[in-house]
């Protein structure tokens, strides 16, 4: 027995040793300080910051779609559009000859409260058109899509987003009250013209889709003051989001809207964006100011120009490497709050497109990014990510110091691995101070390997 524990402890010895020998091996350990024997704390490396526009992100196949317009006293005007198909309940023509309509009611059920980002107390205005194209079958939706509309609306919403009421709708000879919605009487036109659709229209999805192609919701921005309007969810995977036509005063006629059936997605507009936002989008340069805003917006891309210089002593193992940014001060108030995570990465060698991090993957997505209210900061761990790079140079000669990208949380999800039915990108902007040493540090703490 006591000589099975001498060699294991032998063994736990010598591998405590051969790691200290290899360059490839991290010891990713939060509590080392740099205060013990034999590391070293590197804080020296020169950080260079720059906004640049986010990539075109998958806002398909969601259970929420934003929906909304803020007037940010930041980042200005920004707008969430939300497109959907409609599918039929029932193939064929319900009504007759002989039936009357009432009226056709649009309805989008409100996603939790916790979706709201912005100014509560806003009155918005939303407009229904009828979409010009055809959205297609499972065809991936981008938030930077165009998405052509008839520019009559065929109904319109105004008032504020209440999320304590029931809402009160029309169900066959009576009412019932639903989860908190929007509820939007279409025109006599539009109503009209779904009434009157031909029992060829009617005989396929295919060719209800030709018949009417889908609905676009956009808000209207004109008349945000500064610091108003707000950004939200619907639930256009509800059953009671639905298109519903009413006739003959007890019947209705149910089109539905649901991932499985339609392609549903949002889109996402920016407009007025302040000269320093977009000096820095057009220009080259280092910053001290770095603006994120999601989804699909802006980042703020990190380089390191001389993180090679760290090889110059030979061979180390870096222990530990933390990139630290702090929020600039005077940047959130209670309507516009730091979102509470951001999230790193690095752009790819081809696209430049954000892609992961071995670190995240490591994390798995905690310890990393969290938002600090004790210092307003968020860090980022990023060790085994500087390891590999000095690793690809040392060995292969290859440059793979391309820098870091500090985005929304959720945009890299959707860059990276694609959709999925989740929760919809994170919504949020937050301003960073980007001047080195002051508001965002890279502290490395490392062991040259004998």
């Amino acid at each position: 027995m006591k000589l099975t524990k001498l060699m294991l402890l032998l063994f736990v010895i010598g591998a405590i040793f051969s790691c200290k020998k290899s360059g490839d091996q991290v010891s990713i350990n939060g509590q080392l300080t740099g205060k013990e024997p034999g590391f070293l704390v590197n804080k020296d490396l020169t950080i260079e910051t720059r906004t640049i526009a986010e990539d075109s992100l998958r806002t398909d196949s969601l259970r929420n779609y934003y929906l909304g317009a803020i007037n940010d006293p930041i980042f200005a005007l920004t707008q969430a559009n939300v497109y959907s198909q409609l599918s039929l309940l029932q193939l064929g023509k319900v009504v007759d000859n002989t039936s009357t309509l009432d009226s056709v009611v649009f309805t989008l059920v409100l996603s939790d409260e916790g979706y709201f980002y912005g100014n509560a107390n806003t009155n918005f205005t939303f407009d229904i058109f009828e979409i010009t194209t055809d959205l297609g079958e499972d065809i991936r939706h981008y938030s930077k899509d165009d998405v052509p509309y008839n520019t009559t609306p065929i109904g319109t919403f105004t008032g504020p987003i209440n999320y304590t009421d029931s809402t009160l709708i029309r169900s066959l000879d009576g009412t019932k009250k639903i989860t908190p919605s929007l509820s939007i009487k279409l025109s006599n036109d539009f109503a009209t013209k779904l009434f009157n659709a031909t029992e060829n229209e009617l005989s396929s999805t295919d060719n209800f889709r030709v018949f009417l192609k889908g609905l676009a919701i956009v808000p209207r921005t004109s008349g945000l003051g500064t610091g108003d309007g707000g950004i939200f969810a619907v639930n256009m995977d509800h059953p009671s989001s639905l298109l519903t036509m009413y006739y003959d005063g007890t019947k209705q006629v149910d089109y539905l809207i649901n991932n499985d059936e339609c392609e549903i997605f949002s889109t996402f507009e920016a407009s007025n964006k302040p000269a320093e936002i977009q000096t820095q989008i057009s220009t080259a340069g280092n910053y001290d100011k770095g603006f994120v805003r999601g989804p699909g917006d802006t980042k703020v891309h990190v380089t390191f120009p001389n993180l090679f210089d760290l090889m110059n002593d030979g061979d180390i193992n870096i222990n530990k490497a933390v990139l630290k940014v702090k929020v600039l001060d005077g940047t959130t108030t209670t309507d516009f709050a730091p979102m509470p995570t951001l999230y790193i990465a690095q752009p790819h060698p081809d696209t430049k497109k954000s892609a992961v991090i071995l670190d995240y993957a490591l994390y798995l997505g905690k310890q990393s990014g969290e938002y600090n209210p004790i210092d307003s900061s968020y860090s980022f761990i990023i060790t085994r990510h500087l390891q590999d790079i000095l690793l690809s140079k040392k060995n292969g000669g290859t440059d793979e110091n391309r820098g870091l990208y500090i985005l929304n949380f959720a945009n890299a999800f959707r860059i990276t691995t694609g959709a999925s039915t989740l929760d919809p990108l994170q919504q949020g902007r937050v301003v960073l101070d980007t001047r080195e040493g002051n508001g965002i540090n890279l502290e490395i703490l490392y062991s040259k390997i004998d």
